[in-house]
């Protein structure tokens, strides 16, 4: 344990360096809010008198394209509050309404491609986590979770209202997001909050607060103050979500059999405090999740796909264990949800399971069991424990454990501690460094993992270095870990151009340096890059990469089982443009294209996605993706097509398809489904899945293996 104790005490060395070295960013605005007798109604007009005794903010501030600048249209806000609910109206003027282009009016849109509003909130003062709420002008909402102002998921859903009306002057927007929905201290206090607007036809962003170009959108670092005047009341903090599900299923094949079942889905929560709850479920039921996006791995080493399940998404900051160090590089990440139910890519379901997550004071505490149904192994119990500690405004420490094997057939524990600190106001940037220790034991024996990523960031220059070193035994069951046995260092940075009144209005110029090699010292891998990035004021974006690669291969190995690839050493030089139009386009989409060398041989991958939305209710996608292998030992061409369809009727009512396809697999997806949201508290899902497989010399669906599953599912919120 020499590492882990090692670790440890640098982390108390760091956490315990003097706040002087984290400079105050600016004076934050302050938004005082009254208590109401009366509630508004939620319908995005602001015509209720109550309005009125709240002081309206207008200290909104350009991002893009003038860092600064006064924004060329006036956006004003007010902010109320009564004890059971946070009201947020805003007034976005628009000298040309009829000039703005609303194309989207499904839940949890591309919201920055519209006309929109974003209010964000982080109820525990976190300066890291908090949550985003959006409308577009079109009524359409957005919610997601914010997790340490690096990733944002909008597949995170919750219970709110919010409503937006078009006005001769622009438009209006209306929030009611009740405090049971969020995390927040029982007392009375300041959170922190921002409100961003989006004017795409302009390429405008603005901003309350945090007027910084080196912090996304989401950044909670400087946002403003919004103090409460009275805590609110959480009544008896139960929830209780119940479901009564309908599925069938039909098979072909070994099992032909129609099948019928009608079985109740409950989660009940309880907050035990207002920021902490604990969770019961059983039976859970993830008819709502997508399709996973079909990707065929012609690599050595496994994908990593994301969670989609709002179960595991709910709370998922808390898990959140590394930073930087297991985000990009999830290679050694000691959790991944999606091995819980999920094993091997099948969907085994989860029997019933236990969650407390939350955050006591300065402490964030997660707790996570599950007991999974049985499916392609026997049910296990699956655990996970996460315990971090902000020890000053810009450092977090903590630890992690996790127990179980979803196979079934090993004994598996995972133990590690983390530490996150940044600096700000340095240089007019950021200085971050984010480290990790883990222990894995199997068998008797224990393998270490170590990663680190010290990162800059400026409006002028970004850069990156990154280490990781994973012991040959090294396997987190619970976790994700495609590579083990190696010391991996990555270095990168570029340079960023802000232009004015010309075609392009960004552009960055950067270089990156990898390096992999065996935990001996010897060079495994490497790869030096030039990159080139451009942006229109539309946000249509142009990519550029020349890459020089080493590539060795130890052992023999065949591209998905076909194309057999000698051991050696191989020296490519690979070219990729990437082309994506702005999301705001009626007619859209991107283009990619990867070619060059490999293996003694050439491949290019050419992958084209097609997006035409009409008008709001209406989107089609449509894309393809051929990757072909020439090889001295032979050729290989892999093709991936995709399409979709929805129709929105409404913001609260939802249709849409999906199909997938891959000559890899030979294995046909589909996927429909209608969502209602009846009331904000009452939804009705239907969803219908098909799975065929076309394997043959010939590729019909006569006489092969089938799956149909239809699910219909009623659900109530029911809070106490």
């Amino acid at each position: 344990m020499r590492v882990l104790t090692t670790a440890l005490i640098a982390m108390s060395v760091a956490a315990g360096l003097p706040a002087a070295a984290q400079e105050a960013g600016p004076e934050s605005l302050v938004a005082r809010t009254i208590d109401l007798a009366e509630a508004p109604d939620i319908d995005g007009a602001i015509l209720e008198p109550v309005w009125q005794q709240a002081d309206a903010l207008t200290g909104f501030v350009q991002i893009e394209p003038v860092l600064g600048a006064t924004p060329t249209m006036e956006t004003r806000a007010w902010v109320l509050h009564d004890d059971r609910n946070l009201y947020i109206a805003v007034e976005a003027l628009d000298p040309q309404p009829d000039a703005m282009r609303v194309r989207r009016l499904e839940r949890d849109l591309a919201i920055d491609a519209e006309p929109s509003i974003r209010v964000l909130l982080d109820p525990l003062s976190t300066g890291r986590d908090g949550y985003a709420f959006g409308l577009n002008a079109g009524g359409a909402r957005y919610d997601a979770l914010i997790e340490n102002n690096r990733t944002e998921r909008p597949e995170w859903d919750t219970i709110w209202q919010g409503r937006a009306q078009l006005t001769p002057d622009g438009w209006t927007a209306e929030f009611a997001i009740p405090f049971r929905s969020l995390g927040y201290r029982a007392e009375a206090g300041d959170w922190g909050f921002q409100i961003t607007r989006m004017i795409p036809r302009l390429g405008e962003e603005i901003r309350l607060s945090n007027v910084d170009r080196s912090r996304e959108i989401m950044d909670l670092t400087d946002v403003a103050r919004l103090s409460l005047t009275a805590p609110p009341r959480d009544g008896l903090g139960v929830e209780a979500m119940v479901y009564g599900i309908v599925r069938v299923e039909h098979g072909t094949g070994e099992d032909t059999d129609t099948k019928g079942v009608l079985e109740p889905s409950v989660d009940a929560r309880w907050s035990i405090t207002p920021s902490l709850n604990g969770t019961v479920t059983l039976n859970t039921d993830f008819s709502d999740a997508p399709l996973d996006e079909r990707l065929v791995n012609t690599g050595r080493f496994a994908l990593f796909l994301p969670e989609t399940r709002d179960f595991f998404l709910q709370d998922a900051s808390v898990f959140q264990f590394g930073g930087a160090a297991f985000t990009g590089d999830v290679n050694g990440r000691p959790f991944f949800s999606r091995r819980i139910g999920l094993e091997s890519g099948a969907a085994d379901g989860i029997a019933a399971g236990t969650k407390l997550s939350g955050r006591v004071g300065r402490f964030g505490i997660g707790a996570l069991s599950a007991w999974t149904e049985e499916g392609t192994a026997e049910p296990q119990l699956l655990s996970v424990a996460r315990l971090s500690a902000d020890v000053t405004a810009g450092t977090r420490i903590g630890a992690i454990a996790t127990n179980g094997d979803p196979s079934g057939l090993t004994d598996n524990t995972v133990a590690g501690v983390d530490l996150q600190h940044i600096w700000t106001g340095l240089g007019g940037g950021n200085l971050s460094v984010d480290a990790a220790v883990l222990r894995s034991w199997q068998g008797g024996e224990a393998f270490d993992t170590i990663g680190s990523e010290v990162a800059y960031r400026s409006s002028a220059w970004t850069g990156f270095l990154q280490y990781k070193d994973i012991e040959a035994g090294y396997d987190p069951k619970l976790g994700f870990a495609n590579r083990s046995g190696i010391r991996r260092m990555n270095g990168y940075g570029w340079k960023s151009f802000y232009l004015r009144d010309l075609p392009i209005s960004y552009a960055s110029l950067g270089v990156a340096r990898g390096v992999v090699g065996d935990r001996d010292g010897t060079v495994l891998d490497g790869h030096f890059a030039t990159f080139l990035t451009l942006r229109t004021p539309r946000q249509d974006q142009l990519f550029l990469n020349r890459l020089e690669r080493k590539t060795t291969v130890l052992e023999p190995f065949s591209i998905l089982s076909e194309l057999p690839v000698a051991p050696g050493v191989y020296d490519t030089e690979n070219y990729e443009a990437h082309l994506d139009l702005a999301p705001s386009r009626t007619v859209g989409g991107r283009l990619y294209v990867d070619w060059g060398g490999a293996y003694d041989g050439e491949t290019i991958k050419v992958n084209p996605i097609l997006r035409v939305r009409p008008n709001r209710h209406l989107a089609f996608e449509a894309g393809y993706t051929r990757e072909s292998f020439d090889l001295p030992t032979g050729d290989l061409t892999v093709q991936v097509v995709s399409a979709g369809a929805e129709f929105n009727a409404t913001p609260n009512l939802r249709i849409a398809g999906q199909a997938q396809y891959d000559d890899a697999s030979d294995r046909l997806g589909l996927l429909g489904k209608l969502r209602w949201e009846v009331t904000p508290e009452t939804e009705l899902l239907v969803a219908l899945s098909h799975g065929r497989d076309l394997a043959g010399p010939v590729k019909t669906a006569t006489s092969q293996e089938t799956d149909t599953r239809l699910t219909v599912r009623f659900g109530r919120v029911l809070r106490f």
